[in-house]
């Protein structure tokens, strides 16, 4: 190959190098455009209002849900349309969208694996459940209408009874009144009812080696393999091979219980099995509201609200552990769920309510001490709080207190806290507010649309002056990079409301993001949890 060729050949790349580089910026810039049309007309506009114990119903999901609905429906009444075959059909249907039912117990783990935020699991999780037991329902109506005769002697029928009570009862113990009001009972009967069924099942299927019949062995299989695969991870988790069983204190703070669990990993939301003396071992999912680094790795601090069941013993057993000192056997599955990308966006928007504001520690702290040492882009954060109960003030001042010290940078404040109550006020008593006014108390309830619309057009930030760190200043604050976050953790109400401001001030950048965990929309108070047993 001469010179000549050589040459062209390194300038043809150049140009072809800086073609694609062009292309390529193009498509980021097409995919951001689409990205931002499909979340104004698709995700955030709500169909429906959310309602307690629901998901949220937006355009996509209720796309999704008529989709899911079609195609289950095309294939029961697909070619041969004739009672007999529809109900059996409806039998295989059924057996089918039962198969991922069974990913494994543990909700939280099967959502990071597959790579879902723990909301949008459950909520397949109850679309699915709801198409099995419509088509086991259709199945068992056209068998007693048009199949032969029912005898209580022959095994596939008995078991086919016994299969589709099952199901109806694992229906009612998923009721949200119910499964909130007795969560553990509900839980652990859910678990039961639904090994039962697949025994059922399997006695109930009288031809073995049918497509219905794999079905119902591989959800006996995943469950089963799962669930292994579930506990082996959580022992290694633990380290319980290298340091046996970890050891956890707790401590009562107000009307609420501290429990802290020292673990190398990062913060999120986890499931914790303890194991305490005089008392059956139990679990129950938490969300972690602060974690420390030390030398023995990170400190997880769970702030544990009484209801009833498990949370209102461990209540009691810190009451009578008021003054002394003593350490459980626990082991914790977790942190799980999705990172949130706080550090990426110029202005962050903290919105929660009630005890969501314990869930919003820690991307508070990450995001400041990002910012410290400079690997967070955020340049204003700001936490707005709709108290609504005194107790869940007094939980959180040690919290607040720990992001005000931490905020005491030396290039200015890069935090303001607004908490608004509806009757009375929070108790500022004992809250580090110093000269600089960075936390206000406002009566009555938050105006989210104006907070919203104010942030997102916000251009320059009023704490830190650009000088200090100019290189941050022109990456994070230019005006086509200047992005809004908007984190909620709050009730269903304020949650619409976020979704409909978010969607209004959308062409400013703004994105929302709805954490893991939810406060109920009006959780009840000791008192009440102590007349409910």
């Amino acid at each position: 190959m001469d010179t000549s060729t050589v040459y062209l050949c390194v300038l043809g790349g150049i140009f072809a190098t800086l073609l694609l580089s062009r292309v390529q910026g193009i498509i980021g810039q097409t995919i951001g455009r689409l990205e931002t049309l499909l979340n104004k007309h698709l995700i955030y506009p709500l169909v429906l209002s959310r309602w307690r114990g629901k998901g949220v119903c937006s355009r996509i999901a209720l796309a999704r849900k008529m989709m899911y609905v079609a195609v289950n429906l095309f294939f029961l009444l697909f070619k041969h349309i004739t009672m007999v075959s529809i109900g059996q059909k409806a039998g295989i249907l059924a057996v089918s969208n039962m198969v991922p039912l069974y990913l494994g117990t543990h909700h939280g783990a099967m959502a990071d694996y597959l790579g879902l935020s723990l909301s949008t699991f459950r909520t397949l999780h109850v679309e699915m459940a709801l198409m099995a037991v419509s088509m086991a329902a259709i199945h068992t109506i056209i068998a007693f209408s048009k199949g032969p005769t029912f005898t209580w002697q022959k095994r596939e029928h008995l078991h086919g009874v016994i299969a589709m009570l099952t199901l109806v009862c694992l229906f009612l113990f998923s009721v949200p009144v119910l499964r909130r009001k007795f969560y553990e009972v509900s839980l652990r009967w859910h678990q039961l009812l639904s090994i039962t069924a697949i025994y059922a099942m399997l006695q109930h299927l009288s031809m073995p080696q049918t497509l219905p019949w794999y079905c119902v062995v591989a959800s006996g299989g995943l469950i089963v393999g799962t669930s292994l695969v579930h506990l082996l991870s959580l022992l290694i988790r633990n380290r319980f091979f290298v340091r046996g069983i970890a050891r956890a204190t707790m401590t009562r703070i107000e009307d609420a219980v501290c429990v802290n669990i020292t673990t190398p990993f990062r913060c999120g939301s986890m499931e914790v099995n303890t194991s305490t003396s005089g008392c059956r071992a139990s679990s129950h999912p938490f969300v972690v509201a602060s974690a420390d680094t030390h030398e023995e790795g990170v400190e997880l601090k769970l702030v544990v609200q009484p209801r009833r069941g498990w949370t209102l013993h461990l209540f009691q057993r810190a009451l009578e552990l008021d003054r002394r000192s003593r350490s459980y056997a626990v082991l914790f599955s977790g942190p799980h769920g999705l990172p949130v990308p706080v550090i990426d966006y110029g202005i962050v928007i903290l919105a929660a309510s009630g005890s969501g504001m314990l869930a919003q520690f820690p991307h508070l702290r990450r995001l400041i001490r990002g910012y410290d040492n400079f690997t967070s882009r955020t340049r204003r954060i700001r936490v707005v709080w709709q108290l609504e109960h005194l107790m869940d003030g007094a939980l959180a001042k040690g919290y607040i207190n720990n992001a005000l010290s931490d905020d005491a940078l030396k290039d200015g404040y890069i935090l303001e806290i607004s908490i608004y109550h509806r009757k009375g006020t929070m108790d500022s008593k004992g809250l580090q507010q110093g000269n600089h006014e960075r936390i206000a108390f406002c009566p009555g309830e938050v105006d989210w649309d104006e907070v919203v619309a104010h942030e997102s057009q916000r251009k320059h930030p009023e704490h830190g002056p650009p000088t200090t760190r100019p290189w941050l200043y022109e990456s994070a604050f230019q005006e086509d990079q200047c992005r809004t976050l908007v984190t909620v953790s709050a009730c269903s109400e304020i949650r619409n409301k976020l979704r409909h401001s978010v969607c209004k001030h959308i062409d400013n950048n703004v994105t929302l993001h709805e954490l893991d965990y939810q406060p109920d929309d009006s959780p009840p108070t000791v008192n009440d949890m102590e007349e409910g047993g």
